[in-house]
């Protein structure tokens, strides 16, 4: 389910993604293929696999809710950028996506609780977690440190690990980075320009 700008309200839905239909061995390999794609694409002069179709990688990189900015006109890449907000996704369950559960870009007064998540992450080669907020933002340039503009509350996130290594980071440091066969419930990075208070847990 992709989300962009506009409040929205996801209640009571249930996302069941594909884990259990992708081997350990079909996610390595696209792995290795998405790596080899990026490292050609950047070689002067590439013969082949010089492109990187986002069909040949998504099976195993799949998401439960993504929410993420817009253009304001989408076939105009220099049209203002629009900021998703007064997003509540509330009372749902997400199990079983190959890569993130519930992932949040560049959004401001954002409501996850009541949620139950689990068993994701496990054969994507992004790195990710049960829930991400990531690139928090300051939608209306608020700067009342009197309230918080993003909750995350009340939510059930177990079995959410990476099995695979995170590709993108294994090309910048040129070697392997081990799986992480441990739990990754949340994550959150600081927030872009603000100063109102950021978040709850």
């Amino acid at each position: 389910m992709l989300i962009r700008v506009l409040p929205r309200l996801i209640l009571g839905f249930e996302i069941a993604g594909d884990t259990p239909n992708i081997s350990l061995t079909q996610a390595q390999a696209n792995h290795d293929a998405y790596k080899t794609h990026v490292v050609n694409a950047k070689t002067p002069n590439c013969i082949s696999n010089c492109s990187i179709t986002w069909d040949d990688y998504a099976k195993s990189n799949t998401n439960g809710v993504q929410i993420t900015t817009a253009r304001s006109v989408p076939s105009n890449p220099n049209s203002p950028l629009l900021i998703p907000h007064h997003i509540n996704i509330r009372n749902n369950k997400i199990y079983d996506m190959p890569e993130a559960r519930i992932a949040s870009l560049s959004t401001d007064y954002l409501t996850v609780e009541n949620k139950m998540i689990y068993g994701t992450s496990k054969r994507t080669f992004f790195a990710t977690s049960g829930i991400s907020l990531l690139k928090l933002t300051n939608w209306d340039s608020n700067i009342d440190t009197s309230f918080y503009k993003k909750y995350v509350r009340n939510n059930t996130v177990y079995d959410n690990r990476s099995e695979i290594g995170w590709a993108d980071k294994e090309i910048e440091k040129g070697h392997s980075t081990p799986s992480c066969p441990m739990e990754t419930g949340s994550l959150s990075t600081p927030m872009n320009n603000t100063t109102s208070r950021p978040i709850t847990v």
